[in-house]
């Protein structure tokens, strides 16, 4: 809910939506789905809350680009993630 009045004040610039997975569980294939669907749930919900399609890019990295190890269950949430940025 936050992010939503900053895209909306900033019509003049893309939102770029990546989804990741922490990649230690399941095989890389099942893990770009993974970041996908988690993506496009979020695109889906900008959607539907005014922000348009022209503006969106999806994208999944998988768990190409961890943040924490995966050596925790602590390090595994964090990287199980959807990142927005304006571009």
């Amino acid at each position: 809910e936050i992010a939503l009045p900053i895209l909306r004040n900033c019509k003049s610039r893309s939102v770029a939506i990546v989804g990741h997975t922490d990649g230690s569980t399941g095989d890389e294939e099942a893990n770009m789905k993974i970041s996908l669907a988690r993506a496009e749930r979020i695109y889906q919900y900008l959607l539907d809350n005014g922000i348009k399609r022209s503006r969106l890019q999806v994208s999944a990295k998988g768990g190409t680009e961890p943040q924490l190890s995966n050596d925790s269950r602590f390090g595994r949430a964090i990287n199980r993630r959807v990142e927005i940025s304006l571009r």
